[in-house]
């Protein structure tokens, strides 16, 4: 149960973080939806 709740607050903390950098990329207009991807697949792999 503890490594489950670890896991969820990991999660959770990636998204958390993946939607602000969403949010500061949409803002600046930089990336294309192929960064958005990649930038999504490194948060879950860290």
């Amino acid at each position: 149960m503890i490594r489950g709740g670890v896991l969820s607050r990991s999660c959770v903390v990636r998204l958390t973080l993946l939607c602000r950098i969403v949010e500061v990329v949409d803002n600046n207009k930089l990336w294309d939806i192929d960064e958005y991807v990649a930038a999504y697949v490194m948060m879950f792999m860290m």
